[in-house]
């Protein structure tokens, strides 16, 4: 599963095998376009997902060109990676490599896949542990335990070479447990699955007329499936790869320096996949949050597509790049959208959500009868407190936390709050032994806070972020040494309510 892949600008180690009169090394499932009228089980029903035109969107942005959405979030677990995990399962059953009844399975994943291997394992009952970071969404693993599979949630901040990443404890439960990993980083069934299934689709949906692909990119099977398989129908179609801020994936290199967080679900890696072949790659696109989560929203409001974040990426990447182009009516964009907005319940479609990432003002979360509209901050008698740096170490934590009585301490870098550390995420790490009182705060910090600028704010919208939060931190005085942040808890309401009755 582990290879060296300590520079990124390296070759990636793409399967050399082209079409020119060798023997193909690969199985091969030939696309069949019907459905099946009745299906044997659910996997039967994987793939042939439908093809749609975006309307609304493209109008809106003055685009002229055709924008179409392969909508892979109706497979039947939610994502495309109902493919790759019904390939990869039948092919290792198929060399004998995994057996029902006696072979358990691990698999590290950022919830799709997950979700995708939950199901299958399900079906053909295989005992499945996923690991997961612990920054996915909780819908994911709550549909995982609800197919059966055992979670293990890994550090938010580990890399890929941590021994608390999600890859090193599926490593270490390999060796010690007898797992088996197929391994959807390295596995060719991942590829094959989009060679065979995806890329044939798109060109039958198509006619054959596909003249740019828009695709997000992650383990990166997805990316070199279909693009192989297209380019060898159109082999001028341009693959436009979609990759967010701080993955490691694009080319060329400079294009990965900066490192803005995201919350895009499943796309960017900090390694480099053996699936990834940079070399069907026409144009490499970085994206955040900005780009993401509102287009994404937009899917869901105009166009009543049921898609995740990622999809809001992909999307935007194609009205961008139809800009930039000035593509005419002749032109035919597919945009490939992975996954369902089920798993992202309480992340871009709650707007409490939005305004804690910074994308829509706190007072879009009021209605205009709040009772406590208008009223302004100094009537809470909230207080300063310290500003906490990533150097805190949990014992000192601690004792903030019993001195200041609040539920999360606000962690600050560049004058701004980067991250918290919340009470009960480090209890319960020191109690299961996974750090000691030493070891400091980055290692339990957590990107989901609430802050707000002191001035953007009144009582109203600090109510309406408490529905969401156990504590909203205040910020003011942004130019100054010193970061100046007030707690807000329910507490602080009270004399508020007292006085409405």
């Amino acid at each position: 599963m582990y290879y060296d892949n300590s520079n990124p600008s390296l070759s990636t180690m793409k399967c050399p095998y082209k079409k020119s009169g060798q023997p193909d090394p690969h199985k091969h499932i030939k696309y069949d376009p019907q459905p099946k009228k009745i299906c044997n089980t659910i996997l039967d029903a994987i793939g042939n997902t439908p093809m749609v035109r975006l309307n609304k969107i493209p109008k809106e942005e003055g685009v002229e060109c055709e924008i179409l959405a392969k909508c892979e979030y109706l497979n039947p677990s939610g994502s495309m990676k109902d493919r790759i995990a019904k390939r990869m399962v039948e092919d290792a059953e198929e060399s004998g490599r995994i057996v029902q009844g006696k072979t358990k399975l691990v698999e590290p994943s950022s919830g799709n896949t997950g979700i995708a291997f939950a199901l299958v394992s399900a079906v053909k009952q295989y005992p499945l542990t996923i690991t997961m970071n612990e920054k996915m969404s909780q819908e994911k693993e709550d549909v995982m335990t609800g197919l059966g599979a055992k979670v293990i949630r890994t550090p938010g901040e580990a890399k890929y070479k941590d021994k608390e990443s999600l890859y090193q404890v599926c490593q270490s439960l390999q060796e010690k447990d007898e797992y088996v990993c197929l391994d959807q980083y390295t596995n060719t069934g991942n590829s094959l699955a989009h060679y065979d299934g995806t890329g044939s689709e798109i060109l039958y949906q198509c006619d054959n007329k596909v003249d740019v692909v828009v695709i997000g990119t992650g383990t990166c099977g997805t990316l070199t499936g279909i693009s192989r398989r297209i380019k060898e129908v159109n082999p001028n179609c341009k693959i436009i790869a979609v990759d967010p801020f701080g993955s490691v994936l694009s080319m060329p290199q400079s294009l990965n320096e900066k490192k803005q967080p995201h919350d895009v679900e499943g796309i960017g890696k900090d390694f480099i996949p053996r699936n990834l072949d940079r070399d069907m790659v026409d144009k490499w696109v970085k994206v955040g949050n900005e780009e993401a989560q509102p287009m994404a929203r937009r899917l869901f409001q105009s166009e009543g597509l049921f898609c995740g974040g990622s999809s809001g990426a992909i999307v935007q990447t194609a009205i961008n790049y139809a800009k930039e182009q000035k593509l005419g009516k002749d032109v035919r964009i597919v945009c490939l959208l992975a996954d369902n907005v089920r798993n992202y319940l309480t992340k871009f479609l709650q707007k409490e959500w939005m305004v804690d990432k910074g994308l829509m003002q706190p007072k879009t979360l009021v209605q205009e009868n709040h009772q406590f509209a208008g009223i302004e901050l100094e009537k809470l008698g909230i207080t300063k407190i310290p500003n906490f740096t990533p150097d805190l170490d949990l014992n000192q934590a601690m004792e903030e936390f019993e001195r200041l009585q609040i539920p999360q301490l606000p962690i600050v870098q560049d004058n701004k709050i980067a991250s918290a550390v919340p009470q009960e995420k480090l209890t319960s790490y020191i109690i299961q032994n996974k750090l000691s009182l030493s070891d400091k705060v980055q290692r339990v910090w957590t990107k989901e806070f609430s802050s707000v600028k002191y001035e953007d704010v009144d009582v109203a919208c600090l109510e309406r972020l408490l529905a969401r939060r156990p504590v909203v931190f205040v910020m003011k005085n942004f130019q100054t040494p010193q970061l100046e942040i007030y707690p807000v808890l329910h507490k602080h309401l009270f004399p508020l309510l007292k006085r409405l009755k």
